[in-house]
């Protein structure tokens, strides 16, 4: 079982637009553009380092410097913490110092797992902590139920959750050695593996929303054939009736493409608020443009001022004509991949808040701007 490279190019191509978005810096181009930019979001994980493995060279023995170490980092929960502890009580501490002499001193890394693991239990977090602290170019910290959900974005089905098993963890960290040689290869060769590890970490965090910048991607290309599809043999005397209807709808259920969630996007939605437009662009009606073929009418395209991408955080549908803009061409490129694009997107949802809210959706300026990738200072 392997990673799936098709899988994990997304989330690097979405890592160098949130970057170039957020920081004007691709990570193609700079070692500041990889191995630092990932420090920013992680980069504690290389000071625990740093401070635990001063612990086990100061400490009087191994077992003070790891529960010396325990207090205060995240990569084990507090509740183990203090059950470690109790376990150490009740089995003493020569026992388990033995083990962690296997590990740091004799090499015997398989066996100091297994023994650890009949002394404190069968905890991921805490076995991948102090084997971090062996070796950080060779062995990672572990939440098995969080990367289970990391790995599976990346085309994998881990199953590291209940099973903390010397197999499984070493299996694990290849994984993440995978993920290292593809950056390596992709961006430069400076990553670490302790790098890669904080790659995988922020695939799915709300700090960086890789995946909501993935989905947005597989969605612009759901987009692009709402475009084509009106421009297809299409009924536009289904407009002509058309009245704005103030009252939310549920939400369509998604489909899974690829791996990937997306929602419908109905034509006859689309078309009714291009007519209800008066087939002109809402940025400036008189903005050059042409007429379409088999019709009269001239051209413009619809855009979702609201990404059908982020369905998820509301409970209504977003495929409504309130939320879906008639733009010349030039516009809706420019609102896509445009420097000036937030002017646009600022003038568009004060035209359509209030028409927003009448069908349930609720957004502020800086929310929208941010689905965007741009931040309201800029």
């Amino acid at each position: 079982m392997s990673i799936s490279q098709s899988e994990l190019k997304k989330y690097v191509d979405a890592f160098i637009i949130f970057e170039k978005q957020a920081h004007g810096i691709n990570p193609r181009d700079t070692l500041e553009g990889t191995a630092l930019r990932l420090k920013n979001y992680e980069g504690y994980k290389f000071n625990v380092y740093e401070k635990c493995r001063d612990l086990l060279k100061t400490e009087s023995s191994y077992t003070d410097a790891v529960i010396k170490a325990l207090p205060g980092e995240n990569l084990v929960s507090s509740y183990y913490q203090g059950k470690l502890k109790g376990k150490l009580e009740k089995v003493g501490r020569d026992r388990f110092e033995d083990a962690l002499k296997l590990l740091y001193e004799k090499d015997e890394d398989e066996q100091a797992f297994n023994a650890i693991c009949d002394i404190v239990g069968n905890e991921f977090a805490f076995l991948g902590f102090i084997f971090f602290l062996k070796d950080k170019t060779k062995y990672m910290p572990i939440s098995s139920g969080n990367f289970d959900v990391k790995f599976k974005l990346i085309g994998l089905n881990a199953n590291l959750a209940g099973n903390c098993t010397w197999d499984k963890y070493q299996q694990y960290n290849e994984w993440i050695e995978e993920v290292q040689d593809y950056l390596v290869s992709n961006l430069n060769d400076k990553i670490t593996l302790l790098d890669a590890h904080s790659f995988m970490w922020i695939l799915n965090s709300e700090e960086v929303d890789l995946e909501g910048i993935v989905l947005s991607g597989f969605n612009e290309a759901e987009d692009e054939q709402l475009v084509s599809n009106i421009n297809g043999p299409v009924n536009w005397d289904k407009t002509k009736d058309f009245e704005y209807e103030a009252k939310p709808l549920k939400k369509p259920k998604p489909t899974l493409r690829n791996g990937n969630k997306t929602y419908p996007r109905d034509k006859q939605v689309a078309m009714n608020a291009i007519a209800h437009a008066d087939f002109r662009c809402e940025m400036d009606k008189s903005h050059r443009t042409f007429i379409r073929k088999r019709t009269d009418k001239p051209y413009t395209e619809p855009h979702h001022l609201i990404p059908i991408a982020y369905t998820d955080r509301f409970d209504v549908s977003l495929d409504r004509e309130q939320n879906i803009v008639s733009l010349c061409s030039n516009c809706h490129n420019e609102i896509h991949y445009g420097k000036d694009a937030k002017r646009l997107i600022v003038k568009l949802y004060e035209q359509r808040k209030k028409l927003l809210k009448d069908i349930g959706v609720e957004i502020t300026l800086e929310e929208l701007l941010d689905m965007y990738g741009i931040k309201s200072e800029d």
